[in-house]
């Protein structure tokens, strides 16, 4: 399983987490939870509104990764490690001629 694919699945967990945490002092009813969430105050609001937020932003970003695995014919774990993010900033992770020698072995 590629690593594009662990990344979905720890996506997917997210929300999960966002909701324990904006429930985690109580005072939240489960039978009428809308107007009970929208009573939070600071971080337990935060949370809540991070639990909303990817519903709407997770089915892109996991057709995006989907696309990404088709297109790139498994090159996609090399460029992830070669290629981070803030290449500018800080080193690779992987050495420019290893990453030369994963993606040519593809």
């Amino acid at each position: 399983m590629t690593i594009a694919y662990w990344m979905l699945i720890a996506a997917v967990m997210m929300p999960y987490l966002t909701i324990a945490l904006a429930k985690s002092a109580g005072g939240v009813d489960n039978r009428a939870p809308r107007p009970s969430l929208e009573s939070l105050s600071g971080w337990r609001q935060r949370a809540d509104w991070a639990h909303r937020n990817h519903f709407e932003a997770f089915p892109a970003f996991a057709a995006v990764v989907f696309v990404a695995e088709l297109v790139t014919d498994g090159t996609l774990n090399a460029m992830i490690f070669c290629y981070p993010p803030h290449a500018d900033s800080m080193r690779a992770t992987i050495p420019v001629s290893e990453c030369s020698l994963l993606l040519r072995s593809r």
